[in-house]
């Protein structure tokens, strides 16, 4: 009816999955809280084939486990061998260094000049293997969980949003390397539409006075038969167009809401990331006296403890390297990279431009932000009393320093007066950061995508023998005890007769 806004709102709702059936249902123990009916995880059809004995739920649990364990085996190797490029890159990316040979900032000289020969000398002061002292047990164990929470919680979250959202998954494994699918056809304009220039003709006023030729029949009548049909055909063009509109509207809507969906689900992984891993990174990077002593003075509450020091920045950071290795490395390759040269090397290579030009651009001025952060806790401040001297006689002299309160804003202000832009970005702190994360980083979507689907069907078959057996016990037991439960319920029916 006119004026009814119904069918013009139905145009703008983006579809959503249909329940059709229950909510709590075996397909997705992993994730009860997203639609039903559809696997957890993607993964390939023929996975199935190395389990049989084993539902759905219990497979997509397996392939999880797989992929997040890989993950942080690769991780946490690649960083403990590579820990001297990491205390390096830390260094760098504070305050620990100085730019320019006392350039100030608006001179724009010398940014990063000397910077990576003093952070090399810092880290190596004393003795070769310096480095590796300060990885502990709990740097190995934040490592692993590190990079095996990261794809654990971005696989979970990218298919419930998937799920919740209706809309596709990132791509994995051999859909990397396929040709990209054919662009969706743009909405076709209404036929009203198409006869818009013609009928635009007829309405002219020349048409409306009467015997303009413009139809054969001419006079009065007929121009205003013209008029009105031209005013019905406006209004019909109206309607196509509107549709049009909100075809391409859809569309967009559609590609939108998949990117919110990649970029939340690679800040919930990078968040969870960081959750484990960043009082970790500040232990190494403070040294174990130094971070012990930091932590004795704050006096945080619980979760202000196990979270560490400079956690803000080391959450963005980590959601961006996130979503450079497991979203923008995969689409971009899958979609844009030519056909004819994907291979494995080239994704190899591709992965490691992505994390180098991309990710490590942005997330190297949240390191030297963290760095920077972590400075200003552990440095003491001279007491406003005591005279320029009063740091040396607070180490030494019996007066005690005083720490003032810490901010993020402080912090920020302090570094660009000091060295301006180059206290958060130069080539040397780029590069550095480069030489400590790619190892790891940059390679972690190649083998995510692409060595990590090699071993999934020997896992698979393990786990469905171990499945099996585990499944017979349990049946066991279960019959067992229903055989003993059935003589005392027949004893029971005896005495009640």
């Amino acid at each position: 009816m006119p004026g009814d806004g119904k069918g013009k709102m139905d145009e703008w709702r983006i579809p959503l999955p249909q329940m059709t059936e229950p909510l709590m249902d075996e397909t997705c123990l992993l994730c009860p809280v997203v639609v039903a009916g559809h696997e957890a995880v993607p993964h390939p059809a023929d996975l199935e084939m190395y389990a049989p004995s084993m539902p759905p739920a219990v497979l997509d649990g397996a392939v999880v486990t797989y992929r997040s364990v890989g993950c942080g085996v690769w991780g946490t190797v690649l960083r403990c061998i590579g820990m001297p490029l990491e205390k390096i890159a830390m260094i760098t990316n504070s305050g620990q260094v100085t730019h320019g040979h006392g350039h100030g900032h608006g001179h724009g000289h010398g940014h990063g000049r000397g910077q990576l020969a003093q952070a090399i000398k810092i880290t190596f002061s004393q003795g070769t293997f310096a480095p590796y002292r300060v990885i502990g047990p709990a740097s190995l164990l934040a490592w692993f969980l590190q990079y095996s929470s990261m794809s654990f919680v971005f696989q979970l979250a990218d298919s419930a949003l998937s799920l919740g959202l209706d809309t596709p998954r990132v791509v994995y494994g051999d859909a990397v390397y396929e040709p990209p699918p054919p662009p969706a056809p743009a909405p076709a304009p209404a036929p009203a539409l198409m006869r818009a220039p013609a009928l635009d003709v007829a309405a002219t006023p020349h048409s409306s006075s009467g015997g303009s030729g413009v139809h054969s029949g001419g006079g009065s009548g007929g121009g205003s038969g013209v008029g009105s049909g031209g005013v019905d055909s406006s209004r019909s063009s109206s309607g196509g167009g509107h549709s049009f509109t909100h075809g391409h509207m859809a569309v967009s809507g559609a590609l939108l809401l998949k990117a919110m969906k990649d970029v939340a689900s690679a800040g919930v992984a990078g968040v969870i990331e960081s959750a484990v891993s960043n009082r970790a990174e500040a232990q190494r990077f403070l040294d174990m006296e130094r971070f012990a002593a930091l932590e004795a003075r704050l006096n945080w509450d619980v979760v202000s403890r196990a979270v560490g020091p400079g956690f803000i920045p080391n959450m963005i950071r980590n959601s961006v390297m996130a979503h450079s290795a497991f979203v923008l490395t995969p689409t971009l390759y899958k979609e844009y990279f030519p056909q004819d040269h994907k291979s494995s090397s080239s994704f190899f290579a591709f992965g490691l431009g992505v994390n180098m030009l991309i990710g490590n651009v942005i997330a190297v001025t949240q390191q030297a932000l963290w760095g920077r952060a972590l400075d200003f806790y552990a440095r003491p401040h001279p007491t406003p009393h005591c005279g320029p001297h009063s740091m040396a006689m607070g180490m030494g002299m019996g007066v005690p320093p005083t720490f003032p309160t810490f901010s993020y804003r402080t912090v920020v202000t302090e570094a660009w007066r000091e060295q301006g832009s180059a206290a958060f970005f130069t080539p040397t702190k780029l590069f550095t950061r480069v030489l400590m994360n790619a190892p790891a980083e940059g390679t972690l979507s190649w083998f995510y995508q692409t060595v990590l689907p090699l071993g999934e069907p020997t896992f698979l078959r393990g786990a469905n023998s171990v499945y099996g057996a585990v499944h017979s016990v349990v049946q066991g037991e279960e019959g067992k005890a229903r055989a003993q439960s059935q003589p005392i319920s027949a004893a029971e029916g005896a005495g009640a007769g």
